[in-house]
């Protein structure tokens, strides 16, 4: 699960970014469907982002850049 101080790369891109908030839609609706999925926002200037388009988390404290 993705936390707040996470490092991701978003699908398409190649630059990882870091979560500062979360925002959790537990009724996100596609079609007859009801799913639970969060919203991403980032300390870097990035627009928010669906956790579903994160293709990699690097965990707080395990990045070695």
């Amino acid at each position: 699960m993705i936390e707040v101080g996470d490092k991701v790369i978003i699908k398409n891109e190649n630059k990882p970014v870091t979560v500062k908030h979360i925002i959790v839609h537990d009724n996100f609706k596609i079609g007859s469907e009801v799913f639970k999925v969060h919203r991403l926002y980032f300390e870097e200037d990035h627009q928010p982002e669906f956790d579903w388009r994160v293709t990699k988390i690097i965990k707080k404290g395990e990045d070695n850049e």
